[in-house]
Parts: structure tokens; sequence; C-alpha cells
């Protein structure tokens, strides 16, 4: 498939002028959500999967009924995901009012308060205050355990720093 540079030329403003946008939406979604944008934020209801990609992204949804897969700077989620949340950010904030099956994160800086299945984050610093039902898997620089930490399963570290612990967290798993 050949493309003409006029074609080519437009995709690029098109696609320049997307990431300049802002938006806040309320949804209620029955499908898929895609949106790319500088400011995005998202309340209300989506009932399959949210992917999102943008500078500042904010997902405070009531439920996603999919996946949230996001990239941007700074991603901060408070949602009840029936899923998986896979995302790539500067910092990353998974807020306590979150729950997921899985939850993957490759970032700067995590601070994880939510609930999972499980928990693999690669990051610089990060802290861990949340509930994870079954197995953790970390790679950072500096690791800190939360007053509120609690992991049932496995939890695997690999640190550059010894673990900071704030609160009676057993590490003998």
């Amino acid at each position: 498939m050949r493309m003409s540079f006029k074609k080519v030329i437009l995709f690029a403003v098109g696609f320049l002028f997307m990431i300049n946008y802002s938006f806040n939406a309320t949804l209620d979604a029955q499908s898929d959500v895609y949106a790319v944008g500088n400011n995005l934020r998202f309340n209300g209801i989506v009932k399959a999967d949210l992917l999102v990609a943008g500078n500042n992204i904010d997902i405070q949804t009531e439920s996603i009924g999919g996946s949230i897969r996001a990239a941007g700077a700074t991603i901060t989620i408070d949602s009840n995901v029936e899923r998986n949340i896979t995302v790539a950010g500067a910092s990353v904030d998974i807020k306590s009012g979150t729950k997921a099956k899985g939850i993957y994160i490759s970032s700067g800086d995590v601070n994880f308060e939510g609930e999972a299945e499980d928990l693999m984050i690669n990051g610089n610093v990060v802290t861990i205050n949340g509930i994870v039902t079954n197995n953790v898997k970390v790679n950072c620089t500096k690791l800190i355990i939360g007053e509120k930490a609690k992991v049932i399963g496995n939890f695997k570290v690999k640190s550059e720093e010894d673990m900071e612990v704030l609160g009676d967290f057993n590490t003998n798993n």
C-alpha cells in the first residue's frame, strides 16, 4: 500500500493536532474506547477496553468491563477493572479504589495502593501500599513497602537499594 505525500502530511498534521487536544469525558460506552490527547480525564462506565495515550491521563471510572492499556507521562487510575491494567509512563499512581486481576507497570515512579491478583512492576522508585492476593514481581532502583501493604503469594524483588519497610510487613515471602 502506497501513501501519497499529501496523505502523509495530512496524517502528521492530524496527529499533532490530537496530541495537543485535551478533554474530559463522562462515558457510558458499550464497546472499546480509544483516545489520544494531551490531557485526558475519564469518568463513567466502559463495558469493554479503554486504550489511551497522552501526556496526563486521569482514569476515575466506576468500572471497566475489559482492560486498561495506557501510555503517557503521568497516569492516575482509580477504577474497578474486570481484567488487567497495563501502563507505561514517567509516573504511575494506582489509587486505593482500583481493583484488577493483573496490573503490569513500566514507569519511572510508581505508587500502588490498589488491589490486584498479580502485580508486576519495572520502575525507578516503587511504593507498594496495597493488597496483592497472588504474586508480586518488582525490578526497581528503590522499593518502599507501605504500612498497608499485604502480599499473600510470592514476592520477588530485584532492587539496587535495600527495601524500605514502613509497617509490619512480612519479608519472609
